[in-house]
């Protein structure tokens, strides 16, 4: 099952911790409530579906850990849930080792940074921009 956590950083739809740099009043967008995001992971889960869900921002794939977090408690020790985070694009720093830590599988596509290259200083700062995109 897939779900939708976030847009796309070139549209300044990808939903930050802190506003866009270029955009100061905008932090993106999130697609549903963090609520009904963990819901629609329970239900899918307990389906027996594997959920894999669109995150591109560091806040959307901080909520879209945390309702992974959530399910895989509820599911118990030794269930091997296999969900996956598609893009994981730009992450908080402190949520990278809760990927190894959960078992969730960040499934990143190598076309994104060159693809956003041409935008990434604009919408993240240099600062921000060097931390998710070692190769600028």
């Amino acid at each position: 099952v897939k779900l939708y956590a976030d847009g796309a950083l070139g549209s300044r739809g990808a939903a930050l911790i802190e506003p866009y740099t270029d955009d100061p009043g905008n932090r993106g967008i999130t697609m549903q409530s963090s609520t009904v995001l963990e819901a629609l992971v329970q239900s899918a889960v307990n389906a027996g579906f594997q959920v894999c869900t669109h995150a591109i921002g560091d806040r959307a794939n901080a909520q879209v850990l945390d309702a992974y977090e959530r399910a895989i408690s509820n599911a118990g020790p030794g269930k091997d849930l296999r969900l996956r985070i598609e893009h994981a694009q730009v992450l908080a720093p402190a949520d990278i080792p809760r990927f190894a830590r959960l078992g969730v599988i960040p499934s990143m596509q190598p076309t994104h940074c060159t693809f956003d290259m041409h935008c990434a200083v604009d919408r993240l700062g240099p600062v921000r921009t060097e931390s998710v995109y070692e190769v600028y």
